[in-house]
Formats: structure tokens, sequence, C-alpha cells
């Protein structure tokens, strides 16, 4: 009985050491991707497209509306 306690404490300290060092970690990523926020990399749009002359406006209309610099495109 005493043994299933110790392994299951183990497991409970184990866990919470993994969730918190996570936590540490995933927060230090944030603010790291914050800093290296600057777009440097070019992008190319490829679209396969069959009998959708309708569509094909509306979405080349979207992809000028986003948020990359046009540019890079």
């Amino acid at each position: 009985m005493l043994i299933e306690l110790y392994i299951f404490s183990f497991i409970i300290v184990a866990y919470g050491t993994f969730t918190t060092l996570a936590l540490i970690g995933f927060g230090r990523l944030r603010e790291k991707v914050k800093e290296n926020s600057t777009i440097d990399s070019y992008i190319s749009i490829v679209m396969s497209a069959r009998n959708e002359e309708a569509c094909m406006e509306e979405c080349l209309q979207q992809i000028i509306k986003q948020k990359f610099p046009q540019r890079k495109f």
C-alpha cells in the first residue's frame, strides 16, 4: 500500500513539474515570436481551379486584403 502511495505521489509531482516547465517554455516562445515578427520571406500563391470563373475574382480580392506585405507576393 505504501509503494502505491509513493508511485502516485511521484506521478503527481512529475506531471506538475512537466506542466509548469511547458507553460514557462510556451511563454518564452511567445515572447521570442513577438521579437522576430518581421516578415523576411516571400510567398507564392498557387490556385487550382476548374470551371471556377465566378469565384475567382472574390478569391483574388481576399488574397489582396491579407496583411502580408504585397511586395512579398
